[in-house]
């Protein structure tokens, strides 16, 4: 699977579906993420009790389905029976259903088999659509889909940043579809990455800076960045317009560098342990960050800084709108003027990254989902619940909206933003078959419970015996259940080449087991607290930045630097 912002995604391959969703046929690898779609379909029903022949949409719009037991007519997860002859279903001249007798040979399909359970057996499918829904025949039973009026993609993936050419995630930085390579580039970040004119901001154990064309795919690293911007960890950089420079905002410092990237200079020094500058919001007269609880002001033309209020919590992010600024908090979104105290308008849960996506509205990242807020109407919706979204990694590309998660990337389209909160507000439909299937399935449900028992009991009396004597004779019962120790043990025996994908793959799990069991800390802080801890054990036994670069997987560059930190 290749990442980045180049991978093209699976699509409902047929013009019906194309011309209503406005999709692109696939193909193997799109020129960049911005041309993914932002649809996605959700499995919601099947029917089975009857033998489904074929389904088909009539002119007028309505969908038949033709099965063993008739014609049913289908309105989005309801089956009404709409005609006793059962069989395959056509449309005839004059509009009206009728029985096809030529049947499979005239009309079957094969372009949705993607989307059936086994998609690798070959056999044929019907399929017709009606918006929001669509439907599938195949194998005798009837398949319905919820079409979602937006993207998901990378789904084994946690999505870390994303700019227009590069995405960072826990398994490394992709660029035009193609991982970096390690270590002649950075394996991963916990910052964002930028791109500014050619330019492409990467932090790591150092801020590390490439030059790049939009016609090829070679990287050209800028070599002369002043020490003192990498003598704490970067988190972001922003460009400045108006002036030509680079804010870069690091653990506790705020620097300004030169166009050239020669000259840095020192803005802000803030306190240690209050958590990383935040770049709040820039304009063309100024910026605005933070550092904890504590707003600051800077003067881009009178390159004067001065406080400007404080929050009862720290700041996360920031946005404007108007005369007035706004501030995001994990608890709230406040709303800020120069005239006035910052005054909380939304209560939250858990969030981190603000997005403008238009005027007077803004998206919100959070931990526990997706939030659209309107600032006109001070209403708060949901777009995409229960989906822990990363913070850093909420970006808005060619008028569509793009926000990482632990488990892959979302897409949404700015002009559907209403649909997907009206889709989320209205009642979801209950799938209703026809009279008594429910309480045959039921009464096969409990036969066969009775059956496996009563198997159960027999073969257990048979073979008791044998059982004590396997028991006793039997070696220990070997450990099945992966434990945080067993993780931590793989960790520092690998830690060089330690990564979210590593352990994955050495314990057969998924990205949220892992996370469940290092938690609180998330796998790339473990790693990297872990990291610094041997950092400082190897150097206390006179161990070389060499050998301790060797055993980390950190450059002996940044190795050193933690030495002069320390």
């Amino acid at each position: 699977m290749e990442y980045g912002l180049m991978k093209s995604h699976c699509t409902l391959n047929f013009r019906r579906i194309r011309s209503i969703l406005g999709i692109m046929i696939p193909v193997l690898l799109c020129h960049s993420i911005i041309h993914a779609r932002t649809t996605d379909t959700a499995l919601v029903a099947m029917y089975s009790k009857s033998f489904f022949f074929n389904i088909l949409e009539t002119r007028d719009g309505k969908v038949f389905a033709g099965s063993s037991d008739g014609i049913f007519e289908v309105r989005e997860m309801e089956l009404r029976p709409a005609d006793d002859r059962p069989g395959y279903i056509k449309i005839e001249q004059n509009g009206s259903l009728g029985i096809d007798p030529n049947g499979l040979g005239f009309a079957s399909q094969s372009t949705l088999l993607h989307l059936l359970p086994f998609p690798e057996v070959e056999r044929n499918e019907f399929h017709a659509t009606r918006v929001p829904y669509l439907y599938i025949v195949s194998g005798g039973r009837l398949y319905v889909y919820e079409i979602k009026p937006f993207g998901h993609i990378y789904k084994e993936q946690s999505i870390r940043t994303i700019s227009p050419q590069f995405t960072g995630t826990y398994s490394g930085i992709y660029y035009r579809g193609k991982r970096l390579p390690t270590p002649t580039y950075p394996g991963f970040t916990d910052g964002y990455i930028r791109e500014y004119g050619g330019k492409v901001f990467i932090p790591f154990d150092k801020l590390n800076v490439y030059l790049f064309n939009a016609g090829d795919s070679t990287l050209r690293p800028v070599t002369h960045i002043p020490d003192e911007i990498n003598r704490a960890y970067v988190y972001d950089v922003r460009h400045s317009g108006t002036t030509g420079e680079y804010f870069v905002f690091s653990e506790k410092q705020l620097f300004s560098l030169d166009p050239g990237l020669r000259n840095a200079t020192l803005i802000h020094e803030g306190d240690s342990g209050k958590g990383p500058m935040v770049a709040t919001l820039l304009q063309k007269h100024f910026l605005l960050f933070a550092q904890g609880t504590e707003l600051q002001y800077f003067d881009l033309y009178g390159r004067k800084t001065r406080s400007v209020g404080k929050l009862p919590e720290p700041v996360m992010d920031g946005g404007e709108n108007g005369l007035s600024w706004y501030i995001l908090c994990p608890s709230g979104l406040y709303e800020y003027n120069s005239r006035d105290t910052p005054r909380m308008i939304q209560r939250l849960n858990r969030a981190h990254t603000l997005l403008a996506n238009r005027d007077g509205e803004f998206i919100i990242g959070t931990d526990v989902g997706l939030m659209h807020y309107d600032i006109k109407t001070r209403k708060l919706s949901t777009l995409i619940k229960g989906v822990e979204f990363n913070r850093r990694a909420l970006t808005l590309l060619d008028d569509r909206i793009y926000a990482g998660s632990i488990n892959g990337l979302y897409l949404l389209d700015n002009d559907r933003i209403s649909e997907i909160i009206r889709l989320n507000e209205t009642p979801r439909k209950v799938m209703k078959d026809w009279p008594f299937s429910a309480i045959g399935l039921l009464l096969f449900l409990m036969a066969s419970t009775f059956l496996m028992a009563m198997l159960y009991l027999r073969t257990r009396r048979k073979y008791e015996h044998l059982v004590e004597e396997t028991i006793a004779d039997a070696p220990a019962e070997p450990k099945l259940r992966l434990t945080r120790e067993d993780v931590e043990t793989f960790i520092r025996d690998n830690l060089a080449l330690a990564s979210l994908k590593s352990i994955k793959e050495k314990f057969n799990t998924n990205h949220v087991h892992v996370y469940n069991l290092l938690a609180p800390e998330k796998p790339g802080s473990f790693i990297h607290r872990l990291r610094m801890e041997i950092v400082m054990e190897m150097k206390a036994k006179g161990a070389t930045s060499s050998e301790i670069s060797q055993k980390t997987g950190l450059s002996e560059s940044y190795v050193r630097k933690i030495w002069k930190k320390a």
